[in-house]
């Protein structure tokens, strides 16, 4: 149970991490720039991840 509670705040913290990351590449590249992209399919299998985890 508690190794579940790590991984939720792993991912937790990837999902962050990640949103901030998005939003600096999303003001220095744009929306169409593919490591734009890249980052935004990054982050949603993040927060499929999570997803799962919760059910």
């Amino acid at each position: 149970m508690e190794c579940m509670k790590i991984k939720k705040e792993i991912l937790l913290f990837k999902i962050e991490y990640s949103k901030k990351e998005l939003v600096n590449i999303v003001h220095l590249k744009g929306f169409n720039d593919p490591e734009t992209i890249r980052l935004s399919q990054n982050l949603d299998e993040l927060i499929v991840k999570y997803q799962k985890l919760l059910n």
